[in-house]
Formats: structure tokens, sequence, C-alpha cells
């Protein structure tokens, strides 16, 4: 199609993407991006970026993609050799290309694409075209190929550098005309795509070349008059000179029709755009390039400002059997509004602490409560929320104590799917109903997020009942999609009761001796400035210890050591460095202490001071449900999971955990729950014999692996036999299992294969499980929590390997996870029955552990009741074993023997 002059622009410009030059870029650029199930998807997001980028900043009249068609071009026919030296592009590029495609087509961007022609050729002709037509053209890639385009109408855009070519510009850079670029290849060749050129000739010769006599023909009719051996070499290899001009040089005749009016920016398909964003996983892009139109629905929210609408909508959710809510808060917790939906595209807004001008109408909050009381508290409603932990918080506040029937519609995606890399309402909203959230008024939005009480009533009633109403229709979706996948038992017997449980959990917290702690940052701060003389006098100066850089000098170059390892930055000071070299050396042995007070008394002892809650004296943490792959409990702010418990110092810090007077402590610890898991699932007889039989399961494994006598069994060779038990939980390979227990890969390898020799059961559940996750795409546990492993089908070796041996790990450790949860329920529910919660307090869950704070008149009667709940929680095959220890403090617990 030819633009008539009428239509015509002087400013009216043509941008032409090269497509596989930048998909190929965002794929080496963007390193491990992969979806929730392992798909590598980095260079589908580098290049959607790019394009997105170019449609905001450039704002260009008309666009279009120019790929490569997958096929031999006529450049291959006339020179067999023409890239022959680049490798097979990688499975998880070529992927990638169909997602591309996708997204370049829901954006209503043409594509052009030709049998026996290269991205290139066709962006030539299609710039002829453009520039005959009067537009102007811009060429975006990083491609030098395309320089030879450039001239006054035409130009060149490196985006990555943020370089515009035009004629001056390349001259610039390459110090010669843009016409002569393809005679700079002719004689310096190109190694990306494998033309030849004139061996023997560089760039730089090349550039001297042109400059003195043209282009590649002159050079050639002048070869003669060309110095010494130079002119040789352009006579001796002419025809390769020719030919590399010819390959290098770009169509521009190319027979395609091209109706510029369809290449205007026209609106994305939404739709379409959305499900494949979703597919990808790209939720910060979906926010940007998904319209709210996808929401826009002209729906009328109510707003509740009379106590006969309120008692009325009471009237109105108490017949229901279920309804969704969702608060709005201050940045402190306070309740400004309350957002309820019975059904679809239904809201009620009930406004509560608003400070603006029209919140006069607001009711009391003493009023808005006992209405809110009469249906929150209905035991045969489901109550419908996102985050269900914090907004129980919120409820208690208000004196409303929310009955067990509730659906948390985080929880519900997280056990859809754990490896989902967010589970915020607005990304749920996005996966299971396409929708986006629409945003506060641009006035409000600073507002908004900081001060939600200062927003009108009319807009904070459009937002939240709007996103209490995708809740209730997520809800829907999810419940239907875990019902598909069997789901639904895991997700209401056993996360939806926990939830519950870990907030009374947080709300009691553990005591904190906090003038102990404050003596025992003092007492680090002294350890640290003793070993600060001690490692100034072995280095013969002072430095900053902390400084990588001034540390490598006083290692490596004053003293003479020999460096490990090398980063980019310098020679490496790591841990494992300083491990190695303290072999040799005594000043890397201090470091190491020096390093291991100072992370405790940062980490551990500092931090967990400044997070006692002045008002009761103790540490609440966040338990998170939703963050580990294996369904498996993680802590938070702060993490009381990892304090330190094999070393004295470690243990030095446990000790400042405390009771309260009349309290004592006391642990229950799964023994060995991981393995005893193992055991059942693999069946193997010899496993499940020795748990039977009591024996000690590493010295059992110890005499089987190395042929002896339990009896003849040493302590090193039980704690080998200890590695190779978890080292098979976990999947481990032989080197993996020889820097653990720091023997050889070979040596590793003995063990490895004696183990399954003995235990052929074991081998035998391995090999079929990872078999079964190529097939199925995903493994479960005992109690069916999934975890998806579509990497499992990688093509490579280092990603399909890690996917194996999560293949073989999450089964077992996600079926003691789920173990430990459902042993919390039951304790809590028989101390709730017996109305003794706040006499024996469920603390802290740390892995296989489980802690409470138990009056001690009391701790006779339920450490058997505790004790036998978490040993019958799930039913095995093998014995399962607890073992309980008291104290008065954290550290100091003492086993209780049966």
């Amino acid at each position: 199609m030819t633009i008539r002059a009428s239509e015509r622009s002087e400013d009216m410009t043509l941008y032409l993407i090269d497509g596989n030059a930048y998909i190929h870029r965002a794929y080496h650029a963007i390193k491990n991006l992969t979806t929730s199930k392992g798909e590598s998807v980095n260079a589908v997001y580098g290049f959607t970026r790019m394009l997105l980028k170019i449609l905001k900043e450039h704002n260009p009249d008309y666009l279009a993609v120019c790929m490569d068609y997958p096929a031999p071009t006529f450049r291959h026919k006339e020179f067999s050799e023409y890239k022959l030296n680049r490798k097979e592009t990688d499975l998880e590029l070529k992927n990638q290309f169909p997602f591309i495609k996708e997204i370049i087509s829901a954006l209503n961007i043409t594509i052009y694409e030709k049998e026996g022609f290269e991205a290139d050729d066709l962006i030539a002709t299609i710039s002829q075209k453009a520039e005959n037509n009067g537009l102007e053209v811009v060429i975006v890639t990083g491609d030098k190929d395309a320089l030879q385009l450039v001239n006054k109408n035409i130009k060149v855009l490196n985006e990555p550098k943020n370089i515009l070519y035009d004629k001056e510009e390349v001259i610039k850079g390459w110090d010669i005309m843009p016409d002569n670029i393809t005679d700079f290849l002719a004689l310096a060749g190109d190694s990306s795509d494998n033309i030849p050129g004139v061996p023997g000739i560089g760039e730089k010769t090349a550039i001297k070349l042109i400059k003195q006599c043209g282009n590649i023909e002159n050079i050639i009719k002048n070869c003669s008059q060309i110095d010494g051996k130079l002119g040789l070499l352009v006579k001796k290899h002419s025809e390769s000179a020719i030919l590399s001009k010819r390959l290098a040089t770009l169509v521009k005749d190319i027979p395609i029709n091209i109706d510029f009016e369809k290449l205007k920016p026209q609106s994305p398909d939404n739709s379409r755009l959305l499900n494949i964003l979703k597919r990808l996983e790209f939720y910060s892009l979906i926010k940007l390039l998904v319209k709210e139109g996808t929401s826009a629905r002209e729906i009328k929210y109510e707003t509740i400002l009379t106590e006969e609408e309120l008692k009325k909508l009471a009237g109105y959710l108490n017949t229901k059997n279920e309804f969704s809510f969702n608060f709005a808060l201050t940045t402190d917790k306070l309740v400004v509004g309350l957002a309820i939906s019975a059904k679809k595209e239904e809201g009620f807004y009930i406004p509560i602490g608003h400070r603006t001008l029209t919140s006069c109408n607001q009711l009391p909050i003493e009023i808005v409560k006992n209405y809110l009381k009469s249906f929150f508290e209905n035991s045969g409603i489901v109550k419908i929320t996102h985050n269900l932990k914090s907004q129980i918080e919120v409820l208690e506040k208000l004196n409303i104590f929310v009955s067990d029937k509730y659906f948390d519609t985080s929880i519900a995606s997280y056990v859809l799917n754990p490896s989902q890399k967010n589970n915020s309402s607005e990304d749920v909203f996005i996966e299971q109903l396409g929708i986006v959230l629409r945003n506060p008024g641009e006035k409000e939005k600073n507002t908004f997020k900081d001060n939600v009480e200062n927003i009108e009533i009319d807009e904070a009633k459009n937002i939240f009942c709007e996103s209490s109403d995708f809740i209730m229709q997520s809800k829907q979706v999810l419940e239907e999609k875990l019902a598909g996948k069997k789901l639904l038992p895991l997700f209401w017997d056993i996360e939806m009761p926990l939830v519950n449980i870990l907030y009374m959990m947080e709300k009691s917290g553990i005591l904190m001796d906090e003038e102990y702690f404050k003596k025992l940052s003092l007492e680090f701060s002294d350890k640290l400035k003793e070993y600060e003389k001690v490692i100034y006098s072995l280095a013969g100066e002072e430095f900053k210890i902390n400084s990588p850089k001034q540390l490598a000098y006083i290692l490596f170059d004053k003293l003479g050591l020999n460096p490990v390892r090398k980063t980019k930055t310098g020679y490496s000071t790591d841990e494992e460095v300083l491990l190695t070299l303290a072999q040799t050396n005594e000043l890397p042995k201090v470091l190491l202490n020096y390093r291991e007070i100072s992370k405790l008394k940062s980490t551990f002892v500092d931090a967990l001071i400044e997070k006692i809650n002045p008002e009761t004296k103790r540490l609440h943490t966040s338990f998170n449900q939703t963050v580990t792959l294996t369904g498996r409990l993680s802590s938070s702010e702060p993490n009381l999971q990892n304090i330190p418990v094999k070393t004295e110092l470690g243990k030095g810090i446990r000790r400042g955990f405390i009771t309260d007077k009349k309290f004592i402590f006391a642990s229950f610890d799964y023994s060995q729950i991981d393995l005893r898991v193992l055991a059942h699932v693999t069946k193997d007889i010899t496993l499940c014999n020795a748990f039977r039989q009591g024996e000690d399961i590493h010295t059992a494994t110890a005499a089987e692996v190395f042929g002896l006598k339990k009896e003849e069994i040493t302590k090193e060779m039980r704690n080998r036999a200890k590695g190779i038990n978890f080292g098979i939980v976990y999947g481990q390979q032989a080197y993996g299992l020889s820097q653990q227990l720091d023997i050889s890969p070979r040596e590793a390898q003995t063990y490895i294969d004696q183990y399954f020799e003995k235990y052929k059961g074991v081998k035998k559940w391995i090999s079929e499980t990872i078999a079964k996750a190529k097939e199925t795409g995903f493994v479960s546990t005992l109690l069916g929590r999934i975890r998806y492993l579509p990497e499992i089908k990688s093509q490579n070796q280092q990603i399909r390997g890690f996917a194996e041996r999560t293949a073989v790990n999450t089964p077992i450790q996600g079926t003691s996870a789920d173990i430990i949860k459902v042993a919390m329920i039951k304790i809590y529910e028989k101390l709730k029955k017996q109305n003794l919660l706040d006499k024996c307090k469920m603390l802290l869950q740390v892995h296989d552990d489980l802690l409470f704070e138990i009056t001690e008149g009391l701790l006779q009667q339920y450490l058997p009741v505790i004790k036998s709940e978490m040993e019958n929680a799930v039913k095995l095959d093998i014995p399962v074993i607890v073992d309980a220890k008291v104290g008065k403090n954290w550290a100091d617990l003492k086993e209780l023997k049966n």
C-alpha cells in the first residue's frame, strides 16, 4: 500500500525491530528466569520489556517486527559454510519463540518473515519501501550489518546502548561511511556469520584500505598499487572478498507487499494478551499492559451509612452460605472500613474510620461491631478472604472471634501450586479471573498507599468492594481447581485449621531475658575487640577486617598465602576460602572465629533485642504458610527457626529465651522423621526392620554399608552413615556427599553404591519416583500435596539433575511437614476442648520440633498426651518416635526418658 501525499507527515516514523537479534540478546543477558513450573522465559521477558519500552518511549507512528525464517537462506545456498560456526540454538531458547510471536501478535504488531531470507533482508526491503513513501525509518537492532542502510532518512537504534546511529554517528564509531560497511565486512569478515573476508586483514587494516581506495571493487582493481604483502593478499583472496560482500549486503527488493496502514500501532487484544502473560507468570507486565478495561464493569456497589441499612445487611448475610470480606486498614492496622460480598458483582462497604469531608455519616464503631458479630461468628457461614491470619488479628481487636469455617484465597492458590512466586491478591485475581484491580484515582494514589483514612468514602467503596467481589469470585474458581486435583482434603483439613493455630502462636510469642541479651551483646563486643588485637598482631598492621579488598591484600600480598579462588572484584576471602587457608595459617582461623561472633552479635543478639515487644517483653515472630516449596512452615520478622543450636555460642543465644513464672518449656522432637517416612514409602525390608527393632538407624546403616557387626562401628563410621542416610533423602549425588564428608567423590560413590546394594527398596523407589515425575510433571506427598517439576524434562543436565533430586526429596520432606501440621492441629483441638490453651501454649515450630510453654503443675499430665498425638498424627508402617525435653530456658532442655 502506498501512502498518499496528503497522509504524509515529515516526522512520521516507522520502527522496524530485528526480532532475532533482540531475542538472542535477552536470552543471554537475563539468567535463570523461569516460571513456577521451571520453564525458561528469560528471552520472552527481555524481548517483551524491550518492545514495551519502544512503544512507550518512542511512540512510533508505524511499527513492525522482522524475524528470521527457520530454513536455509539464499546465502547458505551460495556459501555452504555461512553461519556454520554457530552452535545449534538451545532448546530452552527454541521453546520460547512461539510465546514471543504470540505476544507480538496479541499486541497487534505485524510480524514479517519470508522463506529464503533473513530478518535483516526484510528490514532492508521494508526500509526502502518506507523511504520511498516518505517515511523516516528507525531500525532497532544491535547488529552492525544494518548500519549499511543508514542515510538521511534511515537510522539504526542500538537500544541497550542507547545509541542512535545516523551518518555522523557511524563515521564516529567506525571511521567509514555507512555505504562502506559491506566493504569493511568484505575485507575483515564477520566471525559471527562465518563470512570469510580476506585472511590476514583485520578491522584496522580494512578501514585503512577503504579510506585509501574506496569500495572493495576499487581496492581489488588497484591491489597492485597497495604496498607489500597486503596487495598480494587482496589479489589472492579477491574472490573471497567479493563473495563476502555479497553475503554481507542486505537485499532491498524482496517481493513482499507492505500495507503501511496495518503497521500503525493498535490497541492490544487484552484477553489474548492476558492469557499468555498469565501463562508465563509475567505479573509485573500484566499490570503495565492490561488495561483496567478487563475489569471495567459498571457495577454499583453500596455504601452502608445507617443502622437500618446495617441491620438489613446483617440479616441478608445470615441467610447466605458464604461471604467474602476485605478490611481497609491504616499502616498501623486501624480499621477504616470493611467491604463484604455474598455473590458475584456485589459489594457493600461499611465506612468506619474515614477522616474526610464526606465521613460525617459513619456509624459508631460499637454499633458496627455488634452487627458484625452476628454473621462473622455464625458457624454455618464460610468466611472468605485473602491472608486470613492478618484479618483474624483485626477482627479480634473488634472483639469478633471468627468460627472455624473460612477460606483463604492466598493459601488455596499456594496449595494448587507451591512454586507460584507470588500469592498476593492482585496476582490471584489475574491468575484465576484474568482481571486487574482498578487503580485509585490520580489524586488519591499517594494518599491511598499510606493514608487510607483520607480517601473519600465513595472512592474507597469502589476499590475495596471490587477487591472483595474478586475474592468471592476467586474462591469459586480455586475451590473447583482444588477439587479437580484432589487437594480439598489437604486444604480443608490441614491448611485452613492451621491458620488460627499459627495466629495463636504468634500472639503468644516467646519470653526474652532482655538483660541477659544486652549482657551477651557486650560480651560479644569484648570478644570481637580481643580478636581484633590478635588479627592485627598476626597481620602486622591494622586494617578494615570486614573489607574484602584490604583482607585480600593482607592474606595474599603481604603474607603470601596462595589464593584459592578469584572473583570479578579480586581474590575471594569467603568462608570456604578461609577454611582452606586455615589448614596452614593461624590468621584465617582467627578470622573465622571473628566472623562467627560478629554474625551472631548482629544477626541474632542485637537484632533480637530490637524485636522485643516493649509491652509483652516477648518476641512475636510471623509463621508463613505459603513460602516454602515442600509445605514446611517458615518463620520471619524475626526468623526463630534458624537460632543456632549446635555450637556453644549458639546455645548461649538460646539460653536467653525463658519461660514465665510457674511455666516450663517442653520440647517435642520427631526422631529421624524423614528417614522413617523414607522407610514407609519405599517399603525397604532392611530399613523398615531396623526401625521396627528400635535400632540406631545410622549405626545399622554403617553396619550394612561397611559390612561389619554393629558393635564394630566407630563414631566416624556412624557419622559417615548419617551423612549417607540424609544424603539419600536429599537426593544428594557423589560430589555433594564427598564435600559433606570431606572424602573423594570416588569414595562417596562407593558408599552410595554399597548403600543401594543393601537397601534395594530405596533404590527402586527413587528410580520409580523420578520416572513418574518425568511422566506426570509433578510429585506428591502421602497426604496429596503437589509440587510441579517440569524442569525434570530439561535438556540442560544441571537443571534436570536438580529436578530429579527434588523429585526424591519433596515427597519425603513434604510428608514430614504434613505430619507435624496434622499433629499441631490435633494437639490444639484437644487443648481447646479441655480449655487449656492458656496453660499449655504452643510457641514455636522449628522443622521437626514443637516447643510448648506449660504450667509446671500440668507437665506430667500433658507430656504423654502431646507425645502420643504427635506419634499417632499420621499412621506409618513403622513406629514414629518423639523425644521430649523440658527446661526453664531453650538451651538447657533435659531429655525425659520413657
